[in-house]
């Protein structure tokens, strides 16, 4: 409306009021609609594009004073904002070495009175007293990094001594306040000239932190009652010089070589990243309404409202929460409380992490508000109770975590293979994922693990010290673990990502919550129901599709191992398929080598009529050829579609047991991923401890279907039939019958006799029925006549007794292959080991 206004009225208004003097002119005059139109932000970003619009002209205007000077010197000033000048360099640089000189200023007389503080000792407590409060004093006036430094370290009582946690604790609540006449000034920069119109505010801060300070306030128009952080002066330019003073840091540091390895360039991103975020208190706005989101439905744990339409870059208003801080109740928390609450707070940090990809990067105790509705003194609720009830609040939440959708999907797996006490395999991961550190000329130097089997076992054995313990955090250190793995990195010349060390260090922050709460709190089985549930959600449903689903070394144990010359000679006899492999196959061509011979396997299993040879030489890639008679008939490499490929071979060696015609070759064109369907059912069944066969069942029937859903393979049905003993058998009955369990198609018999069906068989026999065409088995029962083949997988107990099937229906005949009846008998015997079967003894009565 004012632009309109001002457009409608022309250039000569425009001059005569600037827009901020005019928008400043209606926001005086409080008419009766205007603060329900205009937010109050509107001021402020009117303020700031007159000022950038002024500081433009005025620099317009310069270069055209000094063009002739630019053009001698055009490098010595800067003629855009983007463009650095020399003298900026120059300028920022004298900043950063003023900064370095003032944190040494401060340090050095701490250095130089330590060993006068440690000699006295307890023989003259005061000097010691009195050299603390001094180190206390120097580091308020030190840097706001410093101090989040702080921060964190006095919360690690196993990693530095209980004076120095004892004094530095108290900037988790106090650090050093700016005054009221600053804040005021933030107030009128948020809300203009008349801000006690709009906001009534306490002049006494309820607490500081490192970046702002907090008000208790109310907001005129609603009287709500509200905290009003306010950014600290100066701060940003504070952060920047910590930043850039870490950057050189990490430069000078990188120098060395080995120590390049650790990341730490892209750990100074990612930590600067975080900071920078902070220093907007909008951004934290925005952040506390997701948490409030994704915490909707969560007990235990909550969030600040902000009000958005109150908050600025500077001053953020939200909802004020009444609590008691870590410090004041901890005394007074009985043990079940305590338990409760830190098991709440990690059961809800890992969510964050691992199912929201949106995690608190800040959760020290000056963090956390306690409910005084209980005040942490009734210790004769029950745990449950406890939990539900914790009532912990979480404040501050400028600095939060996010991965990108790769980066998660890698960061699950590591610790699901730690997790799941895989170290070997954590060890692979670290080294297959690791993206290489960038070289002095700017290239990406890749990484290459000097000794791969030596750090993976290295790697395990960190995992194992560490499960050993259930890690516990009374017994285990996760700094200490973290400088395993590092040196472990260091010494095979392995990357860590920079992009996981936010995590790490929220983590780390953590810990110190949990081990004063509950240092015997079982970390393992907190998390580990949550990593297998992000596992699950962040990859086991967002699977790339693969062409093969045999693993390279089953394919490979099919070939026998002899010299190039001795190919041909064979051939004389039979048939000759060679396999020829690069000599030291590269991961490019170890890939390679996968993608020809893994989807064509099935040809050659089980075969005794053609002889499989494997060589290696002086080659780029790798290729299978056929002899006869001594003479090449045909070679096959990468190249093609896969069914040109299948038919060529098939021309001269014919068709295999697994595929014993073309009928059956559209279920190996597309197969099911055989690894990732074993992985996911390990995931949801035998590494969650889940035991209930119910549960397990309906788990696994949704991970069968969508593995065939995922290959584009027809299924119509998948699901579970339990063995059940008859309450009360008739004489023509067997005393057992089968049970309809968990499944995914549709509705489908309830119950199957001993004597009926393809399940019946399967039951009789104790054997796998893999039916090419339900409608030429004897009894079948048609629960679908969509049917048209079927296979029914028993699944064992410890007495060798069938105890449940796996059974599954195509809407095509020929639906499943030789490989197929291979993996779900592996499932079954996962189910079989994952699931305790007590209750499906119960005795079933007969309707």
């Amino acid at each position: 409306m004012v632009l309109a206004f001002m457009l409608g009225r022309g250039g000569a208004v425009a001059r005569a009021r600037p827009p901020c003097r005019l928008l400043r002119t209606v926001h005086k005059s409080q008419l009766s609609t205007w603060p329900r139109l205009v937010p109050h932000q509107a001021l402020v970003a009117h303020s700031k594009l007159c000022f950038d619009i002024r500081a433009r002209l005025a620099r317009d205007a310069w270069t055209c004073r000094n063009a002739e000077l630019l053009r001698v010197f055009p490098r010595i000033l800067a003629t855009s904002p983007s463009n650095e000048s020399l003298v900026q360099t120059l300028r920022r640089l004298i900043r950063v070495a003023l900064h370095f000189a003032k944190l040494l200023g401060l340090a050095l007389p701490l250095a130089l009175t330590a060993p006068v503080a440690y000699s006295a000792g307890t023989l003259m407590p005061t000097v010691v007293e009195h050299w603390w409060e001094l180190a206390l004093w120097l580091a308020q006036y030190s840097s706001p990094t410093v101090m989040k430094f702080l921060q964190w370290a006095s919360t690690r009582r196993d990693m530095f001594p209980a004076s120095f946690c004892d004094r530095f604790e108290t900037f988790h609540e106090h650090a050093p306040m700016h005054s009221w006449a600053q804040t005021e000034d933030a107030l009128k920069m948020a809300f203009g000239d008349n801000w006690r119109d709009v906001l009534e505010v306490d002049d006494h801060p309820i607490g500081s932190g490192c970046i702002a300070q907090v008000y208790r306030g109310h907001i005129k128009e609603t009287n709500e009652q509200v905290a009003v952080k306010v950014i600290h002066p100066h701060v940003k330019q504070m952060v920047a010089l910590d930043l850039q003073l870490l950057r050189t840091f990490v430069a000078i540091f990188e120098v060395i070589p080995t120590l390049r390895w650790l990341g730490g360039k892209d750990s100074v991103t990612e930590f600067a990243s975080l900071m920078e975020r902070q220093l907007n208190l909008r951004t934290e706005g925005e952040n506390l309404t997701l948490f409030s989101e994704h915490f909707r439905n969560r007990k235990g744990l909550r969030f600040p409202v902000p009000r958005m339409d109150y908050t600025t870059e500077n001053v953020l208003v939200e909802s004020f929460e009444d609590g008691l801080h870590f410090s004041e109740i901890f005394s007074q928390m009985e043990l079940p409380r305590r338990k409760a609450v830190a098991r709440v707070v990690l059961e809800a940090y890992l969510r964050m992490v691992f199912l929201d990809n949106f995690a608190h990067g800040d959760l020290h105790p000056g963090n956390l508000l306690f409910d005084e509705q209980d005040g942490g003194r009734n210790s004769r609720v029950s745990r449950s109770e406890a939990i539900r009830n914790a009532g912990v609040v979480v404040i501050d939440a400028g600095i939060v975590t996010k991965l990108e959708q790769q980066d998660l999907r890698n960061f699950v797996e590591l610790f699901h293979a730690v997790a799941t006490g895989n170290g070997y395999k954590a060890g692979e991961l670290i080294v297959a994922r690791s993206k290489g550190r960038i070289g002095p000329n700017g290239a990406i130097i890749p990484t290459k693990c000097k000794d791969l089997e030596s750090f993976c076992t290295g790697m395990e054995r960190i995992v194992n010290d560490a499960l050993s313990w259930r890690l516990s955090l009374k017994k285990v250190h996760v700094g200490a673990l973290l400088r395993q793995v590092m040196e472990l990195c260091c010494t095979h010349e392995v990357k860590l990502e920079g992009k996981y060390a936010s995590i790490v260090v929220s983590i780390a922050v953590l810990e110190a919550v949990g081990r004063k709460l509950d240092p015997d709190i079982d970390i393992l089985a907190v998390a580990l129901p949550i990593i297998t549930q992000s596992l699950v959600k962040n990859i086991c449903t967002k699977r790339i599709k693969m062409t093969q689903s045999t693993p390279l070394d089953a394919a490979l144990q099919l070939f026998t191992s002899v010299q190039e010359t001795e190919v041909s000679a064979q051939s004389k006899t039979k048939p000759v398929v060679a396999l020829s492999l690069p000599q030291e196959p590269d991961r490019k061509q170890k890939r390679e080598l996968q993608k020809l011979i893994a989807p064509l396997a099935f040809l050659f299993r089980g075969r005794d009529d053609i002889t499989l040879l494997l060589s290696s030489k002086e080659m780029e890639a790798s290729s299978l050829t056929v002899f006869k008679d001594g003479e090449e008939l045909t070679t096959v490499t990468t190249e093609g579609e896969l069914k040109d490929r299948v038919n060529k071979l098939v021309q001269h060696i014919g068709w295999s047991p697994d595929c014993p015609d073309e009928t059956q070759l559209h279920n190996y064109l597309s197969p099911i991923n055989a690894e990732e369907l074993l992985g996911d059912v390990a995931a949801f069944t035998a590494t969650t401890g889940q035991r209930d066969y119910v549960a397990n069942a309906a788990n696994v029937s949704s991970i069968i279907w969508h593995a065939f859903t995922e290959a584009e393979r027809p299924i119509n049905w998948a699901g579970f039939y339990f063995v059940r003993p008859l309450a009360n058998p008739k004489e023509t009955d067997h005393d057992h019958i089968l049970i309809l369990g968990p499944f995914m198609g549709k509705p489908a018999c309830s119950r199957i006799r001993f004597q009926s069906g393809v399940c019946g068989a399967a039951w009789r026999t104790k054997s796998v029925q893999r039916i090419k065409d339900v409608h030429e088995f004897p009894g079948h029962i048609a629960c679908d006549d969509a049917s048209e083949s079927e296979l029914v997988v028993p699944v064992f107990d410890k007495q060798g007794e069938v105890i449940a099937l796996i059974d599954l229906d195509c809407p095509q005949k020929n639906g499943f292959s030789a490989e197929d009846e291979r993996t779900f008998v592996e499932v079954a015997r996962v189910m079989s080991e994952a699931c305790d079967w007590g209750n499906v003894g119960l005795p079933y009565t007969q309707p």
